[in-house]
This record gives structure tokens, sequence and C-alpha cells, in this order.
């Protein structure tokens, strides 16, 4: 069965999973179950760097939520 996550970020941004683009943030995207390195695109003005959830159990309805903030600092 698919699982589902989406990203949260206040600006919309490209979003790489274990490096490939899968879409953008705040859009649910459907995914295998696992373990999967999510990060957005450039420029690098938010944290974490990166997650590394497990995904599971989840559904299009119920989605696993992840959220990145905006770090002014930059890479940081």
């Amino acid at each position: 069965m698919p699982e589902y996550f989406k990203v949260l970020f206040p600006e919309q941004r490209d979003l790489f999973v274990d490096g490939i683009k899968m879409g953008q943030t705040q859009q649910k995207i459907e995914i295998g179950k696992g373990t999967y390195t999510i990060k957005l695109g450039p420029p690098l003005d938010y944290r974490p760097k990166w997650r590394r959830p497990t995904i599971k159990d989840t559904s299009f309805d119920d989605p696993m939520v992840l959220t990145f903030e905006k770090n002014p600092g930059g890479d940081t």
C-alpha cells in the first residue's frame, strides 16, 4: 500500500527525497513505506538541514507531516 507525507514550509520549494526531486512543499507526496532523507531545494535558508523519517501507517487523508523552518541566517 502507498504511504503519504507532506512537507510544510513558509515558501514553496522543491522537495528532494534521497536526492531525487519528488515535488514541492505543501503537496501530498505518495511514496512506499520506508526511511528517507528529505531536504528542500535552495537557497539553504531553512532548518533542519534535512529530516530522516520512517514513513509508515499513513493514508492520503492522514499523511505524515514534516515541518521545516525559515532560517534567515542562511547556512549556519
